[in-house]
């Protein structure tokens, strides 16, 4: 069997080291050679260093990073002092950037992260985690809250209620006056957030029921009503959506208990139903087992779509209520799962 030049195995073991361990690696563990102190630092041989710094451009090109440092102490050793201190150093720095770019694009794509979840898909500490939020918060890209980060950066319709009333209108319409029709008077309903929702709200004004929401357009709907009983769950108010979350409002679902639970969704597949915040799962779970009765109300288009984050599985919905558009697939899978489901 051929054996590897001890360089090619040094390269090796040392972008290996770094791509798996990141900032625990240390450059006399990557290296595996004794290095003698002079002066500052421990000076790197004219090979090893090639060696380090190639395993960092490898290991930078796994992050599609840009290649400045490397090239730096690659080539001009003039600029960058190579002891093995000041490897770490740039090595460190770099991937604190990496790392703060890619919390920038998970805020473009999700409204809220929490806090655990960013320590552990980044395999970072929490005191990194939370410099990286402070730096972020201060360019104006999130807003630190209780248990994670808000994203401040413009998003699409799917995080904007005045967008999403105006999204699949008719069908909603329908809806709301379908699901509406099965609340009994004299029920406590749970109504969560979402414009469809909000259209169950406007044909129940008038009805003895009490209603518990941690939705604002929802309370208002209620505004004159002299029937309708509306208590606001509390919470962080989010922007945008007017829907309340966070431990307070999840605190306050889970010590009542209630006849009905009508729920908008971002995503419904044989997987289950989804949205696209970690935040609003969180209250949707606590809506759940606090309610006998769990009743989705979601258009056609909500189906096969599948919005990132899983907040229950089929087997919590008691009954669908959607529109004519919905597609025979899915109708089946409804029935398939025990399921039942109405039309508008």
């Amino acid at each position: 069997m051929r054996t590897l030049p001890k360089s090619t195995q040094q390269f090796a073991r040392c972008h290996n080291l770094i791509f798996r361990r990141g900032s625990e690696c240390r450059l006399r563990e990557i290296a595996g050679v004794r290095a003698t102190r002079a002066g500052t630092g421990e000076e790197l041989s004219e090979s090893l260093r090639r060696i380090v710094a190639g395993a960092l451009w490898i290991s930078l090109a796994h992050f599609e990073s840009n290649r400045t440092i490397a090239h730096a102490i690659l080539y001009r050793q003039s600029e960058i002092s190579c002891n093995a201190n000041n490897c770490v150093v740039c090595f460190l720095a770099m991937q604190q950037a990496l790392r703060v770019r890619k919390i920038q694009e998970l805020f473009l794509q999700q409204e809220f992260v929490n806090f655990e979840e960013m320590c552990s898909k980044y395999e970072a500490s929490k005191s990194s985690i939370r410099r990286d939020l402070i730096e972020l918060e201060q360019k104006g890209v999130l807003r630190r809250v209780h248990g994670g980060a808000i994203s401040l950066q413009t998003r699409d319709e799917v995080m904007d209620f005045s967008r999403l009333s105006g999204s699949s209108h008719d069908e909603k319409a329908r809806i709301g006056k379908l699901a509406a029709s099965l609340i009994q008077d004299g029920q406590t309903v749970i109504m969560g957030g979402g414009s469809t929702v909000v259209e169950v709200a406007k044909n129940l004004d008038g009805r003895m029921i009490q209603i518990v929401t941690n939705s604002v357009p929802i309370a208002q709907t209620f505004w004159d009503s002299k029937q309708v009983e509306v208590t606001l769950t509390g919470g962080y108010l989010f922007p945008r959506l007017g829907i309340q979350l966070g431990p307070i409002c999840e605190k306050m679902l889970n010590s009542i208990s209630a006849d009905l639970l009508i729920m908008g969704i971002r995503g419904i597949t044989a997987a289950g139903i989804s949205d696209s915040n970690s935040l609003l799962v969180a209250s949707i779970t606590a809506m759940i087992h606090a309610a006998h009765r769990v009743v989705v109300v979601a258009d056609h288009f909500k189906f096969g779509r599948d919005a990132m984050i899983h907040a229950a599985n089929l087997a919590d919905i008691d009954e669908v209520i959607s529109d004519t558009g919905l597609n025979p697939e899915f109708q089946k899978l409804l029935t398939d799962n025990g399921i039942e489901y109405k039309l508008a």
